[in-house]
């Protein structure tokens, strides 16, 4: 999914602090914190704390005290001013977790596209081969 909305990791982090809602950023903090034992990236140094102070910014005065509340996330430009560095890092951090999976996916569809160019060339290079005969004899 990562891969339909940026070719690269600081245009997804740039289209995802634009377009997603906090809702979404905070789901993705959730699937980056599954993997931060292992980081992908030096940039993903960040953790709950970061997030809580997200949260808080994005609510206002208006904390919730528990659990994230859509409908009260009214400073969302002010919450993704406050918090860029740590919503970058996760992005960037999740944008290479999302790259890095399906690799046998990968690799044959690679190979599959590697084929098929490689049967379009034979008839390119017969014709090729043709004419260069005709044009010498």
């Amino acid at each position: 999914m990562v891969l339909h909305q940026a070719t690269s990791q600081v245009a997804y982090a740039e289209y995802a602090i634009a377009n997603y809602p906090i809702i979404d950023l905070i789901e993705i903090y959730k699937l980056v914190d599954e993997h931060s034992s292992q980081p992908l990236t030096a940039y993903w140094t960040f953790g709950e704390k970061d997030l809580e102070k997200f949260i808080f910014d994005a609510e206002g005065q208006q904390k919730n005290g528990g659990a994230f509340n859509p409908s009260l996330a009214n400073n969302r430009e002010v919450a993704l001013n406050k918090n860029g560095e740590f919503l970058r890092s996760m992005l960037i951090e999740f944008f290479r977790q999302q790259v890095g999976e399906r690799k046998t996916e990968q690799v044959f569809l690679m190979l599959l596209s590697l084929s098929g160019f490689t049967m379009l060339s034979i008839p390119s290079l017969d014709f090729f081969v043709s004419v260069v005969l005709a044009a010498f004899s």
